[in-house]
């Protein structure tokens, strides 16, 4: 069944000699030349790309020249969206290579797909300790609150976000997605399709409904800006860059959904960029429920052991 499948794919894509004959010639010039490191290592089928270097590289210009704007540098701006422009350029020629390798070439064996999945997970070991340093300054306020801020961790004459039920709603949609997502994966494994299409479709509109809500917050809930206090600026960061990686575990999502739309690329064994797809969004929830118990419910206010005191003392 799966070579069936397979072997449509790579009619689909081989019959364009002028398209891959140049990626074909690639391939066999570094598997055969002076890298060819066949008796060392099991990766040697994988072609050598160049496309991780210029991403990182498009990565570091895109957030140099962005922080230059933030400091107000003119002239910087625009050399900035270009290096997001070309994250987003290399990030995509990188994972198009990566699925003919394994799809139509057959060169992701099983160590190498073991290798994908430590890489993935140290990846988000990573994108943990990058939150923990957020909320570990957040909590450094939310515990020590001062006079100057009404002996609170908001800051006086701030309301608090959790009046407002839309972020509620939005907590409800993410973790829904998460639930349909889990569930399509189980019947992908006992050879459905049609119902883990639907479910896909849906999980997706979700998180596109969830980053509406938190547009829509942005824009007429907050009564506050990043400026106001230590609270403004650390929410308009955690909210912010959750829903940056929101809208990467979208890309996840939507590439997986046109993939299982072909019904080509994945079989009841093998469906690897789902799973990675999936834990990434997992991942994404994860945070967002930590992030919406500590920082929209969760007011630490010294005024309450202060009441404390004077009853029991």
């Amino acid at each position: 069944m799966t070579s069936y499948k397979n072997e449509h794919v790579k009619q689909v894509y081989l019959h364009r000699p002028s398209f891959w004959g140049a990626y074909v010639k690639e391939d066999v010039k570094r598997s055969s030349g002076f890298l060819n490191l066949n008796f060392l290592h099991y990766f040697n089928e994988i072609a050598f790309t160049r496309w991780p270097f210029y991403l990182a590289l498009s990565l570091f210009i895109a957030i140099y020249y962005i922080l230059l704007a933030v400091k107000g540098f003119d002239w910087v701006l625009h050399l900035g969206l270009t290096g997001l422009f070309l994250v987003v350029f290399f990030a995509f020629v990188w994972f198009r290579d990566m699925l003919i390798e394994a799809s139509v070439f057959g060169k992701y064996n099983r160590k190498i797909r073991a290798a994908i999945v430590y890489g993935f997970v140290l990846f988000i070991v990573s994108e943990c300790f990058f939150f923990g340093g957020f909320f570990w300054a957040y909590f450094d306020r939310l515990f020590h609150p001062t006079m100057y801020t009404g002996n609170s961790s908001l800051p006086y004459g701030m309301q608090s976000i959790f009046k407002s039920t839309k972020s509620f709603v939005a907590t409800l949609l993410l973790v829904s997605s998460g639930v349909l997502l889990n569930y399509s994966v189980y019947l992908i494994r006992i050879g459905s399709w049609i119902y883990p299409y639907i479910l896909f479709f849906i999980a997706t509109i979700f998180g596109i409904l969830f980053l509406y809500i938190q547009y829509y917050e942005y824009s007429r809930v907050l009564s506050f800006n990043i400026t106001q206090s230590v609270y403004g600026s650390l929410f308009f960061f955690l909210t912010g860059f959750h829903g940056i990686h929101v809208i990467v575990g979208l890309l996840f999502l939507l590439v997986s959904f046109t993939l299982l739309h072909n019904r080509y690329f994945f079989s009841r064994e093998r469906h690897l960029l789902l799973m990675i797809s999936i834990f990434y969004w997992h991942f994404v929830d994860i945070i967002w429920i930590f992030l919406y118990l500590t920082v929209y419910i969760w007011n630490f206010s010294n005024s309450y052991y202060h009441l404390f005191d004077l009853k029991y003392n």
